[in-house]
């Protein structure tokens, strides 16, 4: 799956690899790409959210060590399951996507962004 065009260079989640996005150096999970395409979740609005952790990068860097979190689109709810490194406040690991619902869970702390 291409990701579109992410900071002038394509984004294509078939293998683990890390981008800099926001300040933060996000570990992309190889399984993103299948849950995304089984989910419907079309790769502009994982780009679109994606691009935009720096507006919550304060909020990111609060959370506890290896704390899970979700990152909410509001407008289209799609969802990034994220985790906050235990050893690098700048690191994260993006390891699901989502449409958000009332039936889908909400144990981990969820960050929104418009």
């Amino acid at each position: 799956m291409l990701l579109n065009e992410l900071f002038g260079s394509p984004v294509i989640l078939a293998e683990e690899q890390v981008l800099r996005l926001g300040g933060f150096n996000v570990r992309i999970s190889p399984h993103v790409a299948d849950q995304a395409e089984k989910r419907g979740v079309p790769a502009y609005l994982i780009n679109t959210l994606l691009s935009r952790l720096k507006k919550v990068k304060s909020s990111i860097k609060e959370l506890d060590p290896y704390e899970q979190f979700r990152l909410l689109d509001t407008q289209t709810g799609v969802v990034l399951g994220m985790m906050r490194s235990g050893t690098d406040p700048n690191k994260v690991l993006f390891n699901t996507v989502f449409i958000d619902d009332d039936s889908t869970p909400k144990r981990d702390p969820t960050i929104r962004i418009r």
